[in-house]
């Protein structure tokens, strides 16, 4: 009688084991989700408040994101420097600082979708060099 019931009690464990939920794999982070080689999907440039409809000279545009670093192709004048650090500003993960400073607010982050704005302020650094100032807003895709 006593196997009858060890054996009993076995098979209930050996089901209720059986029944659990698979393990769920964790979320990923903004972290991770950042991580990797994004595409242009879509630009948009404003000069001193107007858009500027040419922009073309950021076909082929390309941003990596390994780590800290970054590196772009193709970015002319909203990233001036081909590579550098970026990092979260918060824990909210809607704003990444560059090391230059520049604040880029997220409007878009998942698995296949980057959007982001940012404001790269204009200078006359020489006479008849005038600089404007210009909001970037990119969208891209892995």
């Amino acid at each position: 009688m006593m196997k009858k019931i060890l054996y009993v009690f076995l098979l209930a464990a050996i089901s209720l084991t059986a029944c659990d939920k698979p393990d769920t794999l964790p979320s990923p982070t903004p972290k991770d989700l950042i991580q990797g080689t994004w595409l242009l999907s879509s630009v948009s440039i404003t000069e001193n408040g107007l858009p500027v409809d040419d922009v073309s000279a950021y076909n082929g545009f390309v941003l990596k994101i390994d780590g800290f670093k970054y590196y772009v192709s193709n970015g002319n004048e909203a990233f001036p420097q081909p590579e550098g650090e970026w990092g979260f500003v918060d824990e909210t993960y809607k704003q990444v600082r560059l090391d230059d400073g520049t604040i880029i607010d997220i409007t878009t982050l998942n698995a296949d979708t980057f959007s982001f704005t940012f404001e790269r302020k204009g200078s006359s650094a020489a006479r008849n060099n005038i600089v404007p100032t210009r909001v970037f807003t990119f969208t891209l895709k892995k």
